[in-house]
């Protein structure tokens, strides 16, 4: 039997959010279930990120026959897409005007020179690489397992959320980001205050445009604070109703997460210089780390409690895209989160 490699397969994809969301639920999605059914020994997952423009990127690790055939596939679809709404579709500049950005951002050491819009691209490589906040190979191996096992989750929960209105859609964030926050020591939920962190970091940028995100969120947050506080009552999946889809989703999240939880605890924490220095280069150790969490010692954020804990976060940050949630909205459900747990107290 042929011997299984990693293969990504990446679409190239620059047009309206609601169109880009149209795809991967009407055209992508589909076609991955599909797949699911008639090569279960397949496994796969899909992320979404940004070079040059937005690229949607499904990893594989399958044989040469099923990738190929999926390559054809998603290349068919993407046709059928572009040639069903090619009147409507609209490209987006930003991505070119903030090339240098987008760099840094995505820590690329270069940037593709080939975008071509609404093509789709096959590729070899020899294993899934990871920058970032990772302790060793076998963590960054523990991450990547665990996307292929709960990638059927991320589809369904896509799904879900492309049949909900956005006030719904930021309602699941908000209790997800809850569900997480309670997995710093396992018994409240100060695990927010890596979340209101992150906000703060966000919102204390020098740049000007900054302060009016923080100035519309904060006033988004007012709009809807009510549907924002039924959140808590409603996070407990004691006593599920069947037909209850949002407690069900949540439930299935609550064990995804465990499941990563668990299997980073397993993960032996060895600190030495070689790790320590990267993972502050990528965290950024700063004063908002302080303000929130109220602690200064360095020996807090290398303990394994915390390591373990901002795995995790930053896991979930890197899932969002995937569920269709942008910046904005991630900086939204931090600080909402932030003002339901702080107004309680």
């Amino acid at each position: 039997m042929a011997t299984k490699k990693y293969y990504k397969i990446d679409i190239l994809l620059n047009a309206q959010k609601k169109y880009k969301t149209l795809f991967i639920a009407e055209y992508l999605i589909p076609i991955l279930k599909k797949n699911r059914e008639i090569s279960p020994e397949s496994r796969f997952f899909f992320q979404r990120t940004v070079d040059v423009g937005p690229i949607i990127r499904i990893y594989f690790h399958t044989h040469d026959v099923n990738v190929t055939t999926m390559y054809e596939l998603i290349s068919k679809v993407l046709k059928e897409f572009y040639y069903t709404y090619s009147s409507e579709l609209r490209e987006n500049s930003v991505y070119s005007k903030q090339m240098l950005n987008i760099k840094k951002m995505n820590r690329l050491s270069y940037q593709r020179t080939d975008y071509v819009n609404y093509t789709v691209d096959l590729e070899l490589i020899e294993q899934i690489d990871r920058k970032g906040e990772y302790l060793s190979e076998n963590t960054k191996k523990n991450v990547n397992d665990w996307w292929f096992q709960f990638e059927e989750l991320i589809e369904d929960t896509f799904l879900y959320l492309y049949g909900h209105n956005e006030i719904e859609q930021m309602k699941f964030l908000v209790s997800l980001f809850y569900i997480c926050s309670k997995k710093l020591d396992n018994q409240t939920h100060n695990g927010y205050l890596s979340f209101k962190s992150h906000y703060l970091g966000f919102v204390n940028n020098k740049r000007n445009s900054m302060k009016q995100y923080d100035t519309k969120i904060r006033e988004y947050y007012e709009q809807n604070k009510e549907e924002f506080a039924m959140i808590i009552n409603r996070n407990s999946t004691e006593n599920l109703v069947k037909n209850d889809e949002y407690k069900i989703y949540l439930r299935r999240w609550e064990i995804a997460i465990e499941h990563f939880t668990n299997t980073q605890a397993k993960e032996k924490s060895k600190f030495n210089i070689l790790n320590i220095i990267p993972m502050l280069r990528f965290r950024k150790y700063s004063d908002f780390h302080n303000e929130a969490f109220k602690v200064k010692k360095l020996k807090f954020y290398l303990s394994n409690e915390f390591q373990r804990y901002r795995s995790l976060v930053n896991q979930i940050y890197l899932l969002l895209p995937s569920l269709g949630f942008n910046t904005v909205k991630r900086l939204i459900a931090a600080y909402s989160l932030t003002r339901i747990l702080e107004e309680e107290e």
